[in-house]
């Protein structure tokens, strides 16, 4: 007998407490993206929110939030930097969502069942509008799905449907299956049932990610090329609908959206997201009270974490700095590993980031993924990269002498914020310290060129940074495959690819023990044998918030669709 969910009683998918958010870039929760505040300004109409302070009857309560930069794309499918997954999480509903207790639970869906096997889910929807006008069906995520999966769109974020083990998403991401055959279906208007290849016990997570959110083809496809670039040009079905975006302007207006099935829910008329990169700027905006949360930086954290409203968590998130192998010298492994061994990530986490940050020796982070007796995949693993300054030193002399290049230049892409400018002198320092001959220079990007400056392949060190998309090894492990369109560093490594090829495929992937031990060889291949990549800490955040404002916090993120005004 199929189990039934029953989404109207007070029951929820039991999952478990290891469960994990991919905030600011899937999901409606924050993190990697400033502040938030709350502001009671005047009414306004859809064309924009006026601000004001006043209290008076008939104000609206104004949200207003802090992003790092403009966003790169809308495009549900293609959304790929945190600003565009804020936007993108806030102005749609998923099937799923994850609610303040980190929990998955039901958002678009009214009921649903799943068979004894544990291979097909029948979701019942329930009536929701587009901001378009036009009723919401299973048909939009069958489209929405088929468009990710289909391998002449490019999508970097596909490999979402073979992780939760889609029927013949794999293949049809490699080119040997059509789209047409990929396991999801709209059964009615209401009903949308997906086939799985195996039982995925988070599959519900996955279901909630930014990129297989449902898209209204007609609407879509009527807007070519402008999708998404100003209100009239951009359909929701999620808590708010855009107000006021404009190309190259430091505000982004959102407005609630009285279609979304819980309007009724949402304490809020209205976000404003302000685009602030300077640190010191967020703290006065916050001081001010155009800011109600503030994401804490540097030595701000020692100065506000006694007051009453600051709240640390460790997130599942890793910075890190790429590496193109394609660059003479950083062609060689050699090279690669006396860089990773250059850098002190303990005095970077204890002296210069302070929010509780840890130096990360591995690139799947801690309480992030766990096998089916609750064990993190990091217990009893190897540290790769610490610190070590001799060893550092000499192979860079063994690179000298087999290649007869005494000197490198890498210039260091980095985004604009104040935390990462700060980051990145610290590592030009600990590396042109450590390794004479070698020069690094900055050269900061925003968030909207970012992949286009990587695409260009002129750079050498990237410093970026990591959230899986679901809570497996494999959601961080794969970036760096031959094929991966988040693999800008031009490594490819086959054993590498084939194993992570091979642990969402059957028979390895329904081998716990088998696909745990391949997964922890393949972090093996590009932390230590290829040094593919430079991990540097495993990300904390210290916030503060306004007292007039409960802000649940998950996953080192705090939750917006569950912010309330106390």
């Amino acid at each position: 007998m199929d189990t039934e969910k029953n989404v109207n009683s007070t029951h929820k998918v039991n999952l478990s407490r290891r469960g994990f958010v991919k905030t600011a870039a899937t999901g409606i929760a924050l993190a990697a993206a400033g502040g938030s505040g709350v502001l009671l300004g005047a009414c306004s109409d859809s064309a924009g929110i006026e601000g004001g302070g006043a209290t008076a009857t008939g104000t609206q309560r104004i949200l207003k939030l802090q992003i790092d930069g403009e966003p790169g794309s809308l495009d549900t499918n293609y959304a790929f930097d945190g600003t565009s997954n804020i936007i993108v999480n806030a102005t749609t509903a998923s099937l799923f969502r994850i609610d303040e207790n980190n929990e998955a639970v039901p958002d678009l869906v009214d009921t649903y069942t799943i068979s004894d096997d544990g291979l097909t889910y029948t979701f019942v929807l329930k009536e929701t509008t587009w901001t378009s006008g036009t009723p919401l069906t299973a048909h939009d995520f069958v489209y929405s799905w088929k468009r990710l999966v289909d391998p002449e769109g490019g999508f970097g974020n596909a490999q979402q449907l073979s992780a939760a083990g889609i029927l013949n998403a794999a293949a049809i991401i490699a080119g040997e299956k059509p789209a047409s055959t990929l396991g999801v279906e709209a059964l009615d208007d209401t009903t949308l049932q997906i086939t799985l290849d195996r039982p995925v016990p988070y599959v519900e997570r996955i279901l909630r990610n930014t990129n297989v959110r449902p898209i209204e083809q007609g609407f879509f496809e009527a807007q070519g090329s402008n999708w998404g670039t100003s209100p009239e040009t951009h359909n929701a079905c999620g808590p708010y609908q855009l107000s006021a975006f404009q190309a190259a302007t430091p505000t982004i207006e959102l407005i609630k959206n009285p279609n979304y099935h819980a309007a009724d829910k949402i304490p809020f008329d209205g976000l404003r997201f302000q685009v602030i990169t300077d640190a010191q700027q967020a703290l006065f905006s916050y001081q001010n009270g155009d800011l109600d949360i503030l994401e804490l930086k540097g030595d701000q954290v020692e100065l506000y974490e006694d007051d009453p409203t600051y709240h640390s968590e460790r997130r599942a998130q890793i910075f890190y700095i790429a590496l193109n192998t394609q660059l003479p010298g950083l062609a060689s492994p050699k090279l690669r590993k006396a860089l990773g061994l250059a850098i002190d990530k303990e005095y970077l986490t204890t002296n210069i980031l302070k929010n509780g940050s840890v130096p990360a020796y591995y690139f799947v982070p801690y309480d992030f993924a766990f096998d089916s007796k609750d064990e993190d995949f990091r217990t009893g693993a190897p540290l790769y990269q610490q610190v070590d300054k001799g060893e550092a030193l000499r192979l860079w002399n063994e690179v000298q002498a087999e290649t007869g290049v005494d000197a490198f230049t890498f210039s260091v892409v980095l985004g604009e914020d104040t935390i990462s400018q700060t980051v990145g002198q610290y590592i030009q320092a600990q590396i042109q310290d450590t390794l004479p001959g070698v020069t690094l220079e900055l050269s900061p990007a925003p968030d909207k060129v970012w992949y286009e400056v990587l695409e260009q392949r002129e750079w050498g060190l990237d410093n970026d940074w990591w959230w899986g998309e679901y809570p497996d090894a494999v959601a961080n492990l794969m970036l760096f495959t031959g094929t991966s369109d988040y693999n800008f560093s031009g490594y490819d490594n086959e054993e590498f690819n084939a194993i992570i090829h091979d642990v969402d495929t059957l028979p390895l992937a329904a081998n716990e023990a088998e696909r745990l031990k391949a997964l922890h060889r393949a972090e093996e291949i590009i932390l230590d044998e290829d040094t593919a990549l430079l991990p540097l800490y495993q990300a904390a955040q210290g916030y503060l918030s306004n007292p007039e404002l409960n802000v649940p916090y998950t996953s080192g993120a705090y939750v917006l669709e569950d912010i309330s005004i106390r």
